[in-house]
């Protein structure tokens, strides 16, 4: 019993890994590769088309100030949209 215990709850721990592995890019993802025209792991206001709204908020996502927006500012500009 205590066998059957022990692999029921090694089955539960790595099912969200498998599942997570198998899961598609999240809306994030998707949207920073669209605008990372340079694959660098970067999004600056160059890459952003002229008049969208992504740029009246990049200033205020671009918290360390660097002129161009890593994934997790990135995530930010989007809920501000």
């Amino acid at each position: 019993m205590k066998t059957f215990c022990r692999l029921t709850a090694l089955m539960l721990m790595l099912a969200p890994t498998t599942a997570m592995a198998d899961a598609k890019p999240n809306v994030v993802d998707q949207a920073f590769s669209k605008y990372d025209r340079n694959k660098d792991g970067y999004i600056t206001k160059a890459e952003i088309p002229a008049g969208h709204e992504m740029l009246e908020h990049f200033d205020m996502a671009d918290r360390d100030h660097d002129g161009k927006l890593d994934k997790r500012e990135f995530g930010i500009v989007l809920k501000m949209i």
